[in-house]
Parts: C-alpha cells; sequence; structure tokens
C-alpha cells in the first residue's frame, strides 16, 4: 500500500435519523478539498479494517460515514463520524497491517488479461484450471479462482441463472444483477463464497470467485470487498468509451490483427506512468490511458494478436482490444 501523506476532515451533522442524501450532501459540504484518490484510500482503508463493504467510488455517503461511525465505535471513541488526524493515523496503520497480513500484491493473470489483486500469504498455491487459475491456501480451505468463458460457450444471463439458483449444500443469499456484469455470494458447506462476473466487449465472460471458512468470515471476509472493488476499477476502465484528454499525442491507428492491451491500472497518474515506464522496453508505443471512473489505465502496444499469447486473432478479446483506441492520452516513454 501506498503511503500518502495527507489531512483528513470530514464533518458531518449530529447524530439522528438522516436520509442518504442529507448525509452525503452534509460530507460533500465539509470536505471539498478532498481529492478523489484522498476520498477512494479512506473507503480502501475502512475497507481493511472491515468497516466498509460498499462500491469504492470516491464518493463520501451514508455508507462511509456509517463505516467512519463503525471504526469509531471499534476504537472505543465517540462516533462523530469525523475523524481527527490521530484517529486517521490509527486507521492507516491498522489498514497496513492487515494489507501486509494478507500480502496483497499483484501478479499477471491470463484469464482477466491483466493485472490482479491477490492475498498471496493467504493464497500463495497456484495452479492452472481448463478457465484460469486458482490460487488456493496450503490447507485448500482458501481459495481465489480466476476465471474467463468464451463467447461461444455462454451469455452473461445464462451463466447468472445457473450460478445464482442455490442447489444442495450451496445456498445463495445475496445477488445483483445488471445489465453487463453480477455478483453472488453465499455458503457452501462450511465455507463462504463470493464471485463476481462480467460481460467483455468480445462477448467473453471474465470473473473470480473466492472462497473462505465461514468460522473466519471477520479476518477474511473483508478480502471479498477488494477484490471485488479492484476487478470492478478494472473492468470499467476497459470498457468506458471516452477519456478526458490530459496531454501528449493521439495514438497511432491500429493495423488490422494489431491491439492495445491494458496491463494494469492505478488510481493516481504519476503511479501509472511509473507503471507504464516498465513496459516501455518491450513494447512499440507505451500509454496511460483515464477511463471516464477516473482509474488511470496501463495500455501497451501495438501488439499483434498472434504473437501475445491469450489474445484472440481477429477478436479484440485482449485487455483493450480496439475499444482502447481514442481513450490513450499519456505517452510514456
Amino acid at each position: 500500500m501506498r503511503k500518502l501523506a495527507f489531512s483528513l476532515v470530514i464533518a458531518c451533522s449530529a447524530v439522528g435519523a438522516v436520509d442518504g442524501r442529507q448525509w452525503a450532501a452534509t460530507a460533500e459540504a465539509a470536505q471539498p478539498n478532498m481529492t478523489f484518490e484522498d476520498r477512494f484510500k479512506l473507503q480502501y482503508e475502512l475497507a481493511w479494517t472491515d468497516d466498509y463493504s460498499g462500491l469504492m467510488d470516491g464518493e463520501i455517503g451514508h455508507h462511509t460515514l456509517k463505516a467512519i461511525r463503525s471504526f469509531q465505535r471499534r476504537q472505543g471513541w465517540r462516533e462523530t463520524g469525523t475523524l481527527t488526524q490521530v484517529q486517521r493515523n490509527r486507521l492507516s496503520d491498522l489498514a497496513r497491517r492487515a494489507y501486509a497480513d494478507a500480502g496483497y500484491s499483484y501478479v499477471w493473470d491470463p484469464a482477466h488479461q491483466r493485472e490482479f489483486g491477490i492475498p498471496s500469504k493467504l493464497t500463495p498455491r497456484r495452479s492452472t484450471t481448463n478457465r484460469g487459475v486458482r490460487y488456493s491456501s496450503s490447507s485448500g480451505d482458501i481459495d481465489v479462482e480466476t476465471v474467463r468463458v468464451p463467447a461461444s460457450e455462454t451469455t452473461i444471463d445464462s451463466l447468472y441463472a445457473k450460478l445464482a439458483a442455490s442447489s444442495g449444500a450451496r445456498k445463495v443469499d445475496y445477488q445483483v444483477r445488471k445489465a453487463d456484469w453480477f455478483v453472488i455470494a453465499g455458503k457452501h458447506g462450511t465455507r463462504n463464497f463470493y464471485a463476481r462476473f462480467h460481460a467483455t466487449a468480445s462477448g467473453d465472460i471474465v470473473g473470480f470467485s473466492y472462497a473462505y471458512p465461514a468460522a473466519d468470515a471477520p479476518r477474511l471476509g473483508r478480502i471479498a470487498t477488494i477484490l471485488s472493488n479492484s476487478f470492478s476499477i478494472d473492468m470499467a476502465a476497459e470498457s468506458s468509451g471516452t477519456a478526458a484528454a490530459v496531454a501528449g499525442p493521439s495514438p497511432p491507428a491500429l493495423a488490422t490483427g494489431e491491439f492495445w492491451v491494458i496491463v494494469a491500472s492505478r488510481i493516481d497518474l504519476n503511479e501509472a506512468i511509473d507503471v507504464a515506464r516498465g513496459f516501455t522496453a518491450n513494447f512499440p508505443y507505451t500509454f496511460v490511458a483515464e477511463a471516464s471512473n477516473g482509474r488511470y489505465a496501463i495500455v501497451v502496444g501495438r501488439v499483434e494478436g498472434e504473437k501475445w499469447q491469450g489474445i484472440k486473432s481477429g477478436g479484440g478479446g485482449g485487455g483493450g482490444g480496439g475499444a482502447a483506441s481514442g481513450r490513450l492520452n499519456v505517452a510514456v516513454g
């Protein structure tokens, strides 16, 4: 986890029954100088302390303020919804410890064809499946499995119908269905599970599942929030149609059979550029693209399909495919 030095002040109205819009309006008015990264990092750290389980959107609303109060309550502090600097430092310290204990790190995943965050200390074993990669604990009771299903085999609707149905010892107790993605969660025997899948522009379906002992939910349940948000942000970076221009020349046009490939993403532009520099020696062009959700994608190319393992010839099944065209805005070299 990167160490960022910043001062955080979040104020909210007095304790009482307040609807979500009032919470959000009060929060935004109280902290107008917080950057997107500041707000995102706050949600990220609250997730690592198991106080926040929602979407990390960089917006301070009802759920984020509720998470702050939860954190304060568990620490024995008055539930003000406002973090003092001492409290903010404590949050960062606890989040950093949880992050380190899990060994959370990014690895190149062939199923997703980009970097994917893995709790490597919890899941040190790696094995290849016919759909992707399974990362598991030594005992096998914790596992993260990445998946890519070809468009020719199923649809997002069919996969959702199959996975959202409870059967035998497998009970689904949470599900969210959107146009091009879904989430399901529940319990299978003695383990809890969480899964998220997205339909890509090529028609392939990519996603992951995470399973862990239900008895250890207070320690391991938070990983589902981290994995889900990391994955959804990367998918948004891939599928967003346009991005705000930052600097640099337009990328060259793609020839038939060539692709732009998203190899990683970061929430900070300068960090994204630093990561991108590591790819410049191996690719003719390296760019940083800003997605509409504020995330910065590291994009490389032009890559010929037959020379890049995992990218389908003539298809756009790669990390960015042709969809990256027109979204590349910062040349790195």
